[in-house]
């Protein structure tokens, strides 16, 4: 059975993103550090979203979850 090109890379229903692709070292540091870049991109494998290492809100978010976890720690 062969399979096409756009079958492993693509959106599902025009919105959630996929690529099965094997992922390279040069494709994650593309996809996960994009200055002035969107704050969600597309995942280096799989479906869905992964966040732009590069933008100030990934930043924001990545420490409030820290701070959280370690409240819950403290707190438990």
């Amino acid at each position: 059975m062969s399979y096409d090109r756009q079958d492993i890379q693509g959106r599902l229903l025009g919105v959630l993103p996929y690529d099965f692709r094997r992922p390279t070292l040069a494709k994650a540091a593309a996809r996960l550090y994009q200055p002035g870049g969107p704050m969600w991109v597309p995942k280096v494998f799989g479906a869905g979203w992964t966040l732009n290492l590069a933008h100030r809100g990934s930043r924001w978010l990545l420490g409030a979850c820290a701070v959280a976890a370690l409240v819950a720690a403290v707190v438990a």
